[in-house]
């Protein structure tokens, strides 16, 4: 996707948040907590305190992984300062626990099999669990793309693996993001995709091929000014959306309980 595409995809996602919204959604409490792709997000927020993104509370932290940061927030109980029955919780971790920096500063694999997908899978069904009992609403947000060919060759360090641990990443991100649209489906919960706003397509001989452009992020790694702008926004209409779709289905639980006790 293009900047001037990235324009159009931010007022898209302005007039969804419009067609959503009502008064009950503004005293919500929207937390994204993650690792440093939440601080690039949080810098693009607007600054106008009547927009719901003003107001979202940033967890993020260079380097975080899901399962520490886990332990950290059932150490330090910081989650009882928030009202559970306004409160969403997004989860956005997995960048971290797929590369890794090495001594020279470069970054590679951890793995070269699904092992690491499967680490990461278990503990945010372990992290999904623990903040629903605690009776939060837990969204994952889908680990984006990024390029560890783009990250080194910035810092100096040629590619030796000619493009292919880059493939190899690619096939766990989409892995990853397989399993973790099932836990938000088994949870009746859904997230923004954003790794669509990566994608560009060309024709070549009457066919037409899409490839990811990954150019449009700002370090190979994170996401620039637009594409940040543009995930805010994705994640405010989604956290209208799972609110009001929690809020609906409670009332339909409570009115379908009601009917068997009037049954009875």
């Amino acid at each position: 996707m293009s900047e001037k595409n990235l324009n159009k995809t931010i007022e898209n996602w302005e007039s969804k948040i419009e067609s959503l919204w009502d008064k009950t959604l503004d005293k919500q409490t929207i937390i994204v907590w993650s690792d440093s792709k939440g601080r690039y997000l949080k810098n693009e927020c607007s600054k106008n305190t009547l927009d719901t993104e003003s107001k979202i509370i940033w967890w993020s932290r260079g380097g975080a992984k899901i399962g520490e940061e886990l332990e950290s927030i059932k150490r330090d109980h910081s989650l009882d300062r928030y009202n559970k029955s306004n409160t969403i919780i997004f989860l956005w971790f997995g960048t971290c626990d797929l590369t890794r920096k090495v001594s020279t500063g470069c970054i590679e694999l951890v793995s070269e099999d699904f092992s690491t997908v499967e680490k990461i899978t278990a503990r945010y069904q372990e992290a999904v669990s623990y903040l629903r009992r605690k009776g939060f609403l837990t969204v994952i947000l889908e680990t984006p793309y990024y390029s560890i060919q783009y990250c080194n060759l910035r810092k100096g360090y040629a590619d030796l693996t000619n493009g292919q641990a880059d493939e190899k990443l690619t096939s766990q991100i989409d892995h990853l993001n397989e399993n973790v649209t099932k836990i938000n489906t088994e949870c009746g919960t859904q997230a923004p995709k954003f790794n669509i706003d990566f994608r560009c397509s060309r024709s070549k001989k009457g066919k037409t091929q899409y490839h990811s452009n990954l150019k449009i992020l700002r370090d190979g790694i994170h996401p620039g000014q637009k594409l940040s702008k543009a995930w805010v926004k994705k994640i405010v209409y989604f956290a209208g959306l799972n609110s009001k779709n929690a809020r609906e289905g409670s009332r339909g639980q409570r009115k379908e309980e009601e009917g068997k006790e009037t049954r009875l």
